[in-house]
């Protein structure tokens, strides 16, 4: 986990240490008292303050003015060395309605404050923001092992966080606190805008190392993005199981059940190791953007790695975009490849990147797009990864609907998408860019791809179900098709191929391609990454097949040169990730 600056800002020989708690050995008895003594330290100073829990601190208003200071919780008494759990509490409740601690930068000189071992609970600033914590000003705080719960206020429950100006942002990081191995968690937390945390302008977010669950907001019921407001998320799979980092289980009476972003910046996921993927799970939004809802020109979201699965849109209306929502200018980017990186760091069992078991339209409510929905303006792609078992009333898999909306995807298998109204949709001056994909095994009715009005590009790619319609093609549509197996010749004028694939066992998942399928090496063109869906290059010419077309096979597998496949077609090499 990066920690903007603190290395920069080494303690200095003055520093003293103030230590609260019942016990002999303490210099205070309560915690606002040592925090004042640590600011007639002197300002240049990293004083730290250590909290011992043998005694209650109940009604807390903490206030930290233009001070470097650590505070440290997790001790038995004051004499003590080593912090464990169980950590200090810090209650707000009857504080009169403010957050159990404050922090204020405001000047030009940058403040750091580092938290660790405390847990934040009780504090309910209804007519402000920022339950547990308000920080505003030109800092860096570090939340390590920290856990913010059963907090609120109007904006961001948890934690609410802006800065100065560009020349005095705040970074806030939350972590693990490597003494105790306890992640940075916010649970139960509610607002209006962000339940857990409302990121503002001229203010960056390190969350990787953090689990965001079971927060509840109007919008953005784990994390909101205000106008200027930034977001990082590096995932650090080595220091903890999995499932114990992401954001998992929010809800959104409205907007973004897990994250909403309507910054106007860029946000990132990033993925260091095979070991996991960062996770978007499990949230609900009332209307639009189950695990993600992002909007606005320049709002973008950019994740590597990601798993976006279980999400829920239109669960109190009409929804779209169970997984994830762009529109209004907004972008999502998700790419399960290694971004250059010389590592192929997908799991042999599971996808690089996936969009899964999300759903759009609940409890007799309408649904679009139920893994991805781009709206009016807005962008949606998804590179090397799978868009599985997701569901929707229209566009079971995903929808892009509106002027110059665009959902593209390249390299991904689109399979076991439930719902009546088509898989892939496209309709009113939309965009569908389909490039290295195998679309097939849909359960329910409904053409594979829908377009009205709207314009549908296929490249190098296998659609494929022959109880199903390929394309119902509708309206002003324009249709560009080049490489495309099918069961069916949906565009006469282009280049759709009539044959069966060859997989090597469709009954049981596995879209692979057989040594005599005539999808191998029938493409002169590759994809935009030049990467199939398990992160492997594309174009190998296979010495023992006659190229039919040119050295790219069709779909969203490429065969690699050495692939073991015998007469029964299973290939023996590794798992398939598709079973």
């Amino acid at each position: 986990m990066t920690l903007w600056l603190f290395g920069l800002l080494a303690p200095s020989a003055e520093a003293a240490v103030f230590r609260v708690g019942g016990d002999p050995a303490c210099t205070h008895t309560d915690i606002q008292s040592a925090i004042d003594a640590a600011a007639a330290n002197g300002g240049e100073t990293l004083d730290s303050i250590v909290i011992a829990r043998n005694l209650s601190y109940v009604a807390q208003a903490l206030v930290i003015d233009s001070q470097r200071l650590l505070l440290r919780g997790g001790y038995a008494d004051c004499s003590s060395t080593t912090r464990d759990l169980p950590m200090t509490v810090l209650d707000g409740a009857g504080n009169g309605n403010n957050p159990v601690l404050e922090i204020r930068s405001p000047g030009n000189t940058r403040q750091l404050v580092q938290i660790m071992g405390l847990e934040l609970r009780g504090g309910h600033a209804t007519t402000g923001d920022g339950g547990a914590l308000r920080i505003v000003g030109n800092a860096q705080l570090d939340l390590l092992g920290v856990y913010l719960h059963d907090n609120s206020a109007i904006s961001g429950g948890a934690i609410h966080a802006r800065g100065n100006s560009l020349t005095g942002i705040l970074d806030l990081s939350l972590g693990r606190d490597a003494a105790t191995g306890e992640p940075f968690r916010a649970e139960g937390n509610t607002a209006s805008l962000g339940g857990a945390v409302y990121i503002g302008a001229y203010a960056r977010l390190n969350a990787g190392s953090a689990r965001i669950a079971g927060n509840h907001a109007i919008s953005g019921g784990g994390i909101y993005f205000g106008p200027d407001g930034e977001g990082y998320f590096a995932f650090d799979p080595g220091v903890a199981p999995p499932g114990t980092y992401g954001i998992h289980s929010n809800t959104a009476e409205k907007d973004g059940g897990g994250i909403y972003i309507g910054s106007g910046l860029m946000h990132y996921v990033f993925r260091y190791s095979a070991v996991g993927s960062y996770r978007i799970s499990s949230n609900e939004a009332g209307r639009d953007g189950g695990g993600i809802f992002v909007s606005g020109p320049g709002s973008y979201l950019f994740a590597y790695g990601l798993q976006l699965d279980g999400n829920r849109a239109g669960t109190l209306e009409s929804g779209r975009g169970g997984g994830g929502y762009a529109g209004d200018g907004g972008t999502i980017l998700i790419r399960g490849d290694s971004g250059g990186d010389p590592v192929n760091y997908c799991l042999p069992d599971a996808p690089c990147a996936s969009v899964s078991g999300n759903r759009a339209g609940l409890n007799g409510h309408s649904g679009q797009g139920g893994g991805l929905f781009a709206g009016l303006g807005g962008h949606v792609t998804f590179l090397v990864g799978e868009l599985r078992g997701n569901g929707s009333e229209q566009g079971s898999a995903g929808m892009a609907a509106g002027n110059n909306a665009t959902l593209t995807l390249d390299s991904v298998l689109v399979s076991g998408n439930i719902g009546d109204g088509g898989t892939l949709l496209a309709s009113s001056a939309a965009t569908l860019d389909l490039q290295g994909i195998t679309l097939t095994g849909e359960p329910g009715s409904g053409p594979l791809l829908g377009i009205a009005d709207a314009t549908l590009n296929v490249l190098d790619s296998i659609i494929h179900q022959p109880a199903r319609v390929a394309a119902a093609i509708a309206g002003a549509s324009t249709i560009s098709t080049d490489c495309v197996v099918s069961h069916e010749n949906f565009h006469p004028g282009g280049d759709v191929r009539v044959f069966d694939p060859g997989f090597i066992d469709a009954a049981h998942g596995a879209y692979r391609l057989r040594p005599d399928s005539q999808a191998l090496d029938a493409c002169s063109n590759s994809t935009s990454f030049n990467v199939d869906v398990r992160d492997n290059p594309r174009g190998v010419d296979l010495p023992e097949i006659p190229d039919i077309g040119g050295p790219y096979d069709a779909g969203a597998f490429e065969t690699q040169v050495g692939d073991r496949l015998f007469a029964d077609g299973f290939d023996t090499s590794a798992p398939m990730p598709e079973d």
